[in-house]
Order: structure tokens, then C-alpha cells, then sequence
């Protein structure tokens, strides 16, 4: 894309692994020509949603669609997701979004156009649950090879983010522990203020967990790796140590 005026190369890789070196910063497109990194891309791991925002732009550069019409096209047709897309209009039975301040409040879900593609994609836990299969199940992932389906969940880069775990890598997209009750757990997470998800899987086992909340600060990685825990036929409150953490035992 040389229109944005960026002088190093930076592979799409790098982005989908958090590691182009870009910081956060508003008006991503027109802000770009001017930002200063803060390492060289590829040298280490920063979590940046703006780097998605760029990664959406190259799909839509390379595949000459809309971002939201490419992922229609190639993700939600294929696997035939009902409620899944990038707003809730037009759908029955959906969640009441709540802001959490000091008590929790009625809100409305941000339809907005500059969650994309870095989030605002609306689902439920079900079709979570499929998409996850396509990572779970070995040859029936009708998105993605093999390869790129390993690539995408291979360690490529240490986080500095907090974690429950002794240490997460990331791959493109989504977060590795190397080491979860003796299996590689792949997962994410994310909110938008009024609502969160969690998804993750653990690769050998080939189970995994799908969560949503209709407000931002409920305890999805924690509920989630309780979950995996007792799928695994193993004793969460021995095991995980943040069961116990903060109260009387």
C-alpha cells in the first residue's frame, strides 16, 4: 500500500502477529504517514488493534471487496452462520448491552464503522462454537489449509500482556499458552465497553470453550479455563491457582 507512505516493509504476518512496531494512535489512516515506531517490525510483540485496522484495509486492497463483504463471502456463507454479521439489526432475540460503572446501566451495542474489522463482528456462542471446530476438527476446515490453519496458532512472538497463565505467546491472532494442564490452549478475547466474548480451544484434547457477556467486565477467561479444567477431568481448584485468589480458603 504505498499510498500510506510507510517506508520499511512491513509484512502482513508481522501485523497479524502484533509485531509491525506501530503504536496506537487516532485516525489510523491519516496518522500513519507521520507515526513514530517504537521498535522495527518483527523485533517484538505490541498489541495493537490499529495494526488490524490496517490488515482489513490490505484485504480489501488485495480482494478489491468491502472488508465486511469479503468476510460475508468467505467466512459466514461457508460456514452457515445464522446470527452471525456486523450488527444487530434485523435479528430477534438478542442481549441487552450493559456499561458498567458503578452500577450497571442500560446501554445500546456501538454500531459503528470504525470497530472494523478490529472487532464489531456481532455472533452468539453457538456459531462461535462452530467457527472454533474449524481449528478443533482435523480435516474438516472449510476455511483455511492445513498449514495455514497451523500457522495461524503457532507461537510466533512472546506477549507482554497480563495472563492467568505462566506465559502466552501470540500467533496471528490469537493468543498461545504452551502450557495449560500439559496442553498448547489457543484462544482470545476482547469487549467493546457494553459486551465481551471469549473463545479458545485446546489443540490436542480438540475441545474447546465459547463464551459472551452483555457487559465488558464479566470474568470470561476465568470462567473459560475453569471450564476446560473440569473437561480435562481435572480438579480446577488444585490446579488453577486464581480460584482461591483473594478469598478465605
Amino acid at each position: 500500500m504505498p499510498s500510506l507512505g510507510v517506508a520499511e516493509r512491513i509484512i502482513a504476518q508481522r501485523i497479524a502477529g502484533e509485531k509491525s512496531g506501530v503504536t496506537n494512535f487516532d485516525e489510523f489512516i491519516g496518522l500513519l504517514k507521520r507515526v513514530n515506531r517504537v521498535f522495527r517490525p518483527g523485533e517484538r510483540f505490541l498489541y495493537s488493534n490499529e495494526g488490524y485496522m490496517l490488515l482489513g484495509k490490505i484485504v480489501e486492497t488485495v480482494s478489491g471487496e468491502r472488508y465486511e463483504d469479503y468476510v460475508l463471502k468467505r467466512v459466514i456463507k461457508p460456514l452457515a452462520l445464522v446470527r452471525t454479521g456486523f450488527t444487530l439489526n434485523g435479528y430477534e432475540d438478542v442481549m441487552t448491552p450493559y456499561l458498567i460503572k458503578t452500577l450497571p446501566e442500560r446501554s445500546v451495542f456501538p454500531n459503528h464503522s470504525l470497530l472494523l474489522p478490529a472487532g464489531g463482528l456481532v455472533s452468539c456462542v453457538v456459531e462461535l462454537a462452530q467457527y472454533a471446530r474449524n481449528f478443533i476438527v482435523e480435516n474438516e476446515s472449510l476455511l483455511l489449509t492445513k498449514q495455514l490453519l497451523e500457522e495461524a496458532t503457532r507461537p510466533h512472538v512472546k506477549t507482554n500482556l497480563p495472563t492467568l497463565l505462566e506465559e502466552e505467546w501470540y500467533g496471528y491472532g490469537w493468543q498461545v499458552a504452551k502450557s495449560f494442564l500439559g496442553q498448547t490452549l489457543v484462544s482470545h478475547s476482547g469487549n467493546i465497553a457494553v459486551c465481551s466474548a471469549y473463545l479458545g480451544f485446546l489443540k490436542d484434547a480438540k475441545i474447546g470453550v465459547a463464551l459472551a457477556s452483555n457487559s465488558a467486565t464479566a470474568p470470561l477467561a476465568q470462567i473459560a479455563l475453569y471450564t476446560l479444567s473440569v473437561l480435562l477431568e481435572k480438579d480446577p481448584k488444585k490446579e488453577l491457582s486464581f480460584v482461591f485468589f483473594g478469598r478465605a480458603t
